[in-house]
């Protein structure tokens, strides 16, 4: 019988995947998760409440000799970290930075040309620090915490990383959030509104990367 997995904070379909042990692409693909599929978009970015369909586990046979010794391996697949750095509007490039995901040992590497810092990963890591030794700089990565730009929270969480909003992550439409909307339509040549139209949330997750 599939199983409905309903989605806390947190998890992205990498994370959830791994603890049914599931290729994501399997899970995401399932007839059953069309409407998912179409509402979200986006795989690693999915909302607390949302339903995921866990399709049922089918049975493979493999013949194999009685009288040898045979070794099966499990790949352990991983999940994709992307994080743009920039500042003033323009990408940090070619930056030095240590990354340490959850408890592990830290990993050294350099930015891009687009300001990225890019990883594999564990998919039921949950937080991370980022480290750009040379800027003094140190940030707290709460991993498959973002919430789709279709959501208050995941509009405000976004312009928070961009510089335009540093209001509380509420989901609620208020007044500051408007404000930071409307500055962010200024910048990019948009109507100034302040509401979140189709154009503007394209925009929003074209600055941002996702």
């Amino acid at each position: 019988m599939s199983i409905h997995h309903k989605v806390r904070q947190g998890e992205c379909l990498s994370s959830i995947a791994r603890r049914y042990d599931f290729d994501w692409q399997t899970i995401w693909n399932h007839g059953d998760n069309a409407d998912l599929k179409a509402k979200r978009k986006n795989p690693g970015i999915l909302y607390p409440g949302d339903v995921v369909v866990i399709p049922d586990v089918k049975e493979k046979k493999i013949p194999a000799a009685t009288t040898q010794h045979h070794v099966f391996k499990m790949k352990t697949p991983k999940a994709r970290l992307r994080v743009r750095m920039l500042c003033n509007d323009e990408p940090i490039k070619n930056e030095p930075y240590e990354l340490t995901i959850d408890d592990g040992p830290a990993t050294s590497g350099s930015t891009d040309g687009d300001g990225m810092v890019e990883a594999d990963i564990d998919p039921l890591a949950w937080s991370g620090k980022l480290r750009f030794p040379k800027r003094f700089e140190e940030y707290d990565l709460e991993l498959g915490h973002l919430d789709p730009i279709d959501e208050v929270t995941g509009i405000q969480a976004r312009l928070s990383q961009l510089d335009y909003y540093d209001g509380a992550i509420t989901g609620t439409l208020d007044e500051a959030t408007e404000q930071a909307i409307k500055a962010f339509q200024e910048k990019r040549g948009l109507s100034p509104t302040g509401k979140p139209d189709g154009a503007t949330k394209s925009a929003i997750v074209a600055d941002y990367g996702h």
